[in-house]
């Protein structure tokens, strides 16, 4: 392993990639998301990340259908060695879901990551020529709904 790779174990053993943040919260890949969404209450994102409001009522797709909710951002969130400055993230507020956060597999767009279910654990391999910082952008169309690509 280099330097700037890292591994983070799962929270459990649930067949899933469900990972502890450093503030306790957990946050699931998906490869399947479009922008990442915070699911718990606003209010914990807003106090314990210090996210501010963007935009209301945009709409994404989520779990093979559309979802809506308010967008903020996040001024610097960090996931292992990873630095996303301001992190757009879709607030939900969905208490049966499995995870706090929903990190788009696009995030870790050109690095290697695996997904470990033996060992419960998650390794990113950050290749010499990517950065460690992530500008994870967010598209806005007409319809006031949201997608994200990384810069």
């Amino acid at each position: 392993m280099n330097k700037n790779d890292f591994i983070i174990p799962f929270t459990e053993s649930v067949g899933r990639p469900i990972v502890r943040l450093k503030k306790g919260h957990t946050a699931m890949i998906d490869t399947g998301a479009t922008v990442p969404i915070w699911t718990s209450d606003v209010e914990v994102l807003k106090s314990e990340y210090d996210a501010y409001l963007d935009a209301e009522n945009r709409r994404c797709k989520w779990f093979g259908g559309v979802t809506k909710g308010d967008l903020y951002r996040i001024p610097l969130f960090s996931f292992g060695n990873l630095q996303f400055p301001q992190m757009p993230i879709l607030s939900i507020e969905n208490e049966d879901f499995l995870a706090d956060l929903i990190i788009p597999a696009l995030a870790f767009k050109n690095l290697r990551i695996e997904f470990d279910f033996k060992d419960d654990n998650m390794l990113v391999v950050l290749p010499p020529n990517e950065s460690s910082v992530r500008q994870l952008l967010v598209n806005t169309n007409e319809k006031d709904s949201i997608s994200a690509h990384l810069q």
